[in-house]
């Protein structure tokens, strides 16, 4: 067995997280709901004969951990048995699952957080082989009980086969059921209606959640740019000359990771793409074979690939799909001509980078247009309208008109057009290209076509103003205003392939410039950051710049960004001013921009310094402009401070009228402030990272941390850091998109959900107490967990502060039906009469009420009770403060360790604050129970404090903080992880979930009884009352009773008793006989003289009425918590514990005799006188007529009716004598 530490380490690396496990379920449980009193039955192992359908589903809802187990099976001391000793039960509201102790620990995690969830699990090392098998198919048998249709995910051999039933009846599970004496006796298939929903449950593996959409970033895209560096390597490796290398070569690094990827695919998280067009396969095309209707010649090379077999190429078009999860990325790269190439082929170059630049803006603006509305036509018309000012201005031959198309991935993993109006989050990708380019020079040679496509997945929230039409207008805490009822669209979006380089510059032969920081007039500033509004600059995060400011020759600034040759701008050709933004000291930034306005005229249309598109820059910008940032205190920023801007103002001096000039600004451009603050956002992100995280993101961002060296720990970032900030943000987003899918967010929530959760404190204007707001405190759990002891506790501290008032949740029918209109009128009453109660003094103390669950209630119910209460005075007077589960470590669970359900519900993540341990813990088998139970709502519940209060009254003081907590459940990362888990609390209307459980329903059977009880006798009995009850019933037990009753010599007494069967813990409480009082009307104190003490109310049973006896009313009463329940043997046990009224003798006959009644006749008659002709001899009565021999008397028939006379005699008398002694029915009331 691992520790924990590498079974975290499994867990995280699984891409789990417990919304997405939710969700996950969820998708599952939904089959179910269809199906009337069904349930998914999914076995694993030999139990299935290894069923490949069962098997996937366990891996969808387990997050491929089988598949994990299974291959640590060599390494580890888990054995190819225990990894697929797994059975689970999957019903609408709960979850049953059956595991080996081996892999206890393993799944744990994955599970813990389901909501009504039965662990099957014997644990302990030195079990017996044939115990476990009995006790897994008793789990089998429970896990059943109460369904009618068994929904099984079976994979047939062959797609086109038909499911028969029979084929289950294999399993040895389900031969196990029909095993008589082990099982039912009875076949399966003949008791349930068993069918088949492998297809409808494989259509939910491929839904995009939080799990997958991190699959396809930690796995399927860098994946990609691993072999989209290696296609690039092919055409810079020193092996290779450029003009060499042909199609074949190019696209075997590609080509090889899609066609491999797919053979391997076996997780079955996607389909296998049957569809080989080009828009879905990998390819590597040069120059004129991009062209619509050429053939790709695989060994065709650059340099025969132009506008004809003599001319080399001066593009090509790269695309990369990946197996599995299909995601596309296409790119044009370029061959730059020689400087000694003609004008024409100068032209053409021009052209094509240019048009390809236009693709690229026009693909970032159809994707934000896209996501924005939802709108494929508005995205194509949008891009085209920002293409066709400057289509039109390029030079005859014009160009073909663009091809825009925006597709989306369905769940066969096939590309489909996006439908206008659809808003749902799914893989998808942008295209733009312009085909069939002419040359400039030759309207009848065709260069090719460009190509710009990026896969990206999108997210949408529905957010409203208000649910409640009393409320006009919801103020958010961004300050937006929504109208009440009125609804938007939230939408965000990450574009994947963003880091993969968007321009690309291929030469031949480059000669190396080497330049020297210092000498003859160059200041060389490393690894700084270049700020255009090209949205291909966005992979060239890291540049080189050197500055030449040499008087003696022409001024300029050469920028060396990677793949692509330099970039140089005259200062006095094509710089108009230059400014220097230097942050002030009340600013949050830490960056220097060196901004370089270039001129209306200039020559300059490098795709990597500003946007070909100026309709995406602000519409008050004049200008054009690029940055270079710069970290303060860095040796870049002293080159530029000290160096080159004293350069530069003693070169302004000397330059004439026409030239550039230079100033320092307090703000960014107009033009570049929202590319600096995507750079900021992104500054801040890594700055507020650990120095992992940083070293991680060092090829972004090289001189935040240059000593980080990591090259192990880089790669393995690279791709995600890359993405940051907007990978963050999108996730959360993404998570709450799922989570709520199309149910709606309420605008007041939406900035908080989208927050990182981090523990601040929700800021108010003024304290509950100001504002006159009453705090609740709710104490909830199952009886026999010392639930009034808690709040007896809570009762003594800060009485002079505060006046407290318990209000205690009452039952329906169900046991696990919450009365939640009683509650809310208690509530009602106790809000509105807070200073009408008690007036003089104690009106100034703060009230607060403590809400008193002892049942087995979720606390979701409890909540949205008090959250949406339908008084609106009432719910904005009172706020919940802390929520408080306690918990009976020793009454938690039943045998063979199955823990109750409504344990974990009662302490989920986002609704308990705090759990208390009240068991016992003096033995070695208590403190066993407690560590173990322990464990469980640790990982159920990471962030709850755990508090000992044996009893519930051994509290540390220090705890006491914990319980008393004002602002614990207002806690920031606790409401978000509310929201998150349970949406339904706060949309505004009344939602009262009834609590469910996956074992079996729990009921409450009480019994009215009307005479004390033996003291003695009952405890003794109390304590074995399931084996006396139900010794050979394996389903029926009573966990707890409850009640009040008395005991035979304690006539002025009466208790109120609390036995939890499985801890043996009985406690009493006197009850004492009090006159009856309204508990909400006091009496008005005498004038001049202390109030006299206000009495308490008076105890009441479950109907309301008083103990007393005398006119019919319940004197004593018990109430039974369990499953299985029989009243008649719960009657018959306590009929035992009393008085036991004598019965009525019957009258005898000489049928009725006994054997011993013979032998007593016979010894009183044995000496009596004998009739004529007999005579005794010793042994034997012989008579002398016949000789005939007998042991009997020879009157004995005449002492047989004598005896029968004499006893029926004395039982009239008896029996008359009875009549007037008898004692009164226990059941029934007095006369």
């Amino acid at each position: 067995m691992k520790n924990k530490f590498e079974i975290r380490q499994t867990l995280l690396s699984s891409g789990f997280c417990n919304l997405s496990s939710s969700l996950r379920l969820n998708r599952i449980q939904s089959l179910v709901k269809d199906e009337e009193k069904g349930v998914i039955f999914i076995p694993l192992g030999i139990d299935s004969r290894y069923n490949e359908g069962c098997k996937e589903t366990a891996n969808f809802l387990f997050f491929n951990l089988f598949t994990y187990l299974t291959s640590q099976v060599d390494s580890s001391e888990i054995s190819d048995e225990d990894t697929e000793d797994v059975i689970i039960a999957v019903k609408e509201n709960s979850v049953a699952v059956y595991c080996n102790y081996v892999i206890y620990d393993y799944l744990l995690p994955y599970m813990a957080h389901w909501k009504n969830l039965s662990v099957y699990c014997l644990h302990g090392k030195d079990l017996d082989q044939d115990a476990m098998e009995l006790y897994k198919v008793e789990s089998f048998m429970l896990m059943m009980s109460g369904c009618e249709q068994v929904l099984i995910p079976y994979k047939m051999n062959v797609d086109t086969a038909k499911f028969d039933k029979l084929l289950i009846e294999k399993w040895p599970i389900i031969q196990a059921y029909a095993v008589e004496g082990f099982g039912k006796g009875i076949f399966f298939t003949m008791e349930y209606n068993v069918s088949n929903i492998y297809n409808e449950v494989h259509s939910t593996f491929e839904d995009l959640d939080i799990a997958k959409f991190e699959k396809v970033i930690i796995e399927s895209l860098s994946l990609t740019q691993r072999h989209w560096l290696e296609m690039k390597s092919v055409f810079t490796s020193p092996n290779n000359v450029l003009g060499d290398v042909s199609h074949e070569k190019a696209a075997e690094p590609l080509a090889s990771f899609f066609k491999h990827g797919e053979l391997s695919h076996e997780d079955g998280y996607g389909s296998n793409n049957t569809n080989t067009s080009t828009n879905n396969i990998p390819f590597v095309k040069f120059g004129r074979y991009t062209a619509t209707e050429a053939v790709v010649d695989p060994k065709a090379t650059v340099s025969q690939s132009g506008t004809d077999e003599s001319s080399s190429a001066l593009h090509m078009v790269i695309q990369s799909i990946a197996p599995q999860t299909h995601l596309c990325c296409t790119r044009t790269y370029f061959f730059p001509p020689d400087v000694n190439a003609p004008a024409h082929v100068k032209m053409d170059y021009k052209r094509l980078s240019f048009l390809y630049s236009l693709c690229a803006d026009a693909c970032q603006l159809a994707i934000q247009h896209y996501c924005e509305t939802g709108s494929v036509s508005g995205a194509r018309e949008k891009a085209g309208l920002l293409m066709k000012p400057y289509l039109d201005s390029v030079p005859n031959p014009p160009p073909a008109p663009p091809t825009v198309c925006i597709e989306a991935m369905d769940k066969s993993n096939r590309w489909h057009r996006a439908e206008d109006g659809k808003f749902f989050s799914s893989l998808k990708r942008a295209t733009i290209h312009i085909d069939d380019i002419p040359s400039s020079a030759d309207p009848g040679l065709v260069l090719g076509g460009v190509c710009k496509s990026d896969t990206f997945i999108d997210s949408y929230i529905q957010v409203v103003g208000a649910i409640d039409s009393n409320v006009a207008t919801l103020e958010s805490s961004s300050g937006s205003t929504v109208a009440a009822g009125s609804s938007r669209q939230h939408n965000n979006y990450v574009v994947l392939t963003s880091p993969i380089s968007g321009y690309v510059e291929y030469v031949a032969d480059t000669a190396k410039d080497n330049v020297v920081d210092g000498e003859d007039g160059h200041w060389l500033c490393k690894n700084v950051y270049l700020c255009s509004n090209s949205s291909l600059a966005e992979a060239h995060s890291s540049v080189s710049v050197d500055f030449d400011l040499e008087s003696t020759r022409p001024s300029r600034i050469r920028i060396f960004a990677r793949d692509c040759q330099p970039i140089v701008i005259d200062l006095f050709q094509d710089v108009q001013w230059i400014e220097l933004y230097e942050p002030g000291e009340d600013t949050a930034t830490d960056i220097t921009l060196l901004q370089l306005v270039l001129k209306e005229d200039s020559d300059i249309q490098h795709p990597l310094l500003f946007s070909s598109a100026k309709s995406l820059q602000p519409s008050d910008s004049k200008h054009t402009a690029v940055a270079i940032a710069l970290q303060a205190r860095s040796k870049s920023f002293d080159t530029v401070k000290y160096k080159v801007v004293p350069a530069l103002e003693s070169m302004l001096k000397c330059a004439s009228s026409n030239g550039f000039s230079f100033k320092i600004s307090s703000t960014p451009m107009p033009c570049l402030q929202n590319t600096f603050q995507d750079f900021q956002d992104k500054f801040e992100w890594i700055m507020g990272r650990d120095s992992n995280m940083i070293t991680h993101a060092i090829d972004n961002f090289p001189w935040f941390k240059p000593e980080a060296k990591n090259n192990a720990a880089r790669n393995m970032s690279t791709v995600t850091n890359a993405l940051q900030p907007s990978l963050n943000k999108f996730r959360s987003h993404f998570s709450l998109s799922c989570c709520f899918g199309k149910q709606p967010v309420l605008d007041l929530h939406l900035d908080l959900l989208l927050k990182s959760g981090e523990k601040e404190m929700i800021k108010r204007d003024s304290s509950p107490e100001k504002i006159g707001k009453v705090n609740i405190t709710i104490v909830i759990g199952s009886p026999g967990a010392y639930v009034d002891e808690i709040c007896n506790s809570l009762l003594t501290v800060n009485r002079e502060c505060v006046r407290w008032v318990v209000l205690r949740c009452q039952a329906l029918d169900e046991p696990t039906q919450l009365d939640y209109k009683h509650l809310q009128r208690m509530l009602k009453e106790t809000v509105a009469k807070r200073r009408a109660i008690r007036p003089g003094a104690a009106a100034t103390k703060r009230l607060r009420i403590v809400v008193a669950c002892n049942g087995y209630f979720d606390l979701e119910q409890v909540i949205s009770t008090i959250s949406s209460h339908d008084d609106d005075v009432t719910r904005s007077n009172m706020s919940i403060a802390c929520t408080i589960s306690c918990v009976e470590q020793n009454a938690s669970t039943i045998p063979n360790g199955l823990i109750l359900p409504q344990i974990a519900n009662q302490c989920a993540v986002g609704l308990c604050n705090c759990i208390a341990f009240t068991g016992a813990r003096k033995s070695n088998a208590d403190k066993q129970n407690l560590k173990r139970l322990q464990e469980f709502l640790r990982v159920v519940n990471p962030d709850v404090a755990h508090i000992l209060a044996e009893g519930g009254q051994s509290i540390r003081a220090n705890d006491f903080d914990l319980l008393l907590g004002d602002d614990s459940f207002k806690e920031t990362a606790m409401m978000r992880k509310r929201l998150l888990a349970f949406p339904q609390l706060y949309t505004g209307k009344q939602l009262i979930p009834n609590a469910t459980f996956g074992w079996k329903s729990i009921q409450r059977m009480s019994i009215d009884f009307y005479q004390p009880l033996f003291k003695g006798v009952f405890e003794t009995r109390l304590r074995a009352l399931n084996n006396m009850c139900f010794l050979r019933m394996k389903n029926s037990r009573v966990f707890v009773v409850k009640g009040f009753l008395g005991y035979l010599g304690e006539t002025n007494k009466e208790y109120e008793v609390t036995f939890a069967n499985d801890s043996r813990a009985l406690t009493y409480n006197i009850r004492e006989k009090i006159e009856e009082k309204s508990d909400l009307t006091p009496a008005p104190p005498a004038p001049r003289t202390p109030a006299p003490p206000r009495p308490a109310p008076p105890s009441r049973n479950r109907q309301g009425k008083s103990p007393e006896a005398g006119d019919g009313l319940v004197r004593y009463q018990l109430t039974f918590y369990g499953v299985g329940l029989d009243r008649g043997r719960l009657m018959d046990w306590l009929g035992k514990c009393g008085r036991i009224n004598a019965t009525k003798r019957t009258c005898k006959t000489r049928q009725t005799l006994t054997q011993r009644d013979m032998m007593k006749i016979q010894r009183k008659h044995r000496t009596d006188p004998l009739p004529e002709g007999y005579f005794f001899n010793g042994y034997q009565y012989c008579s002398l007529m016949d000789s005939e021999r007998t042991d009997l008397h020879p009157l004995f028939e005449k002492f047989v009716e004598e005896y029968i006379e004499e006893e029926n005699a004395k039982a009239d008398q008896y029996n008359s004598k009875l009549l007037n002694t008898g004692l009164p029915d226990m059941f029934q009331p007095a006369a």
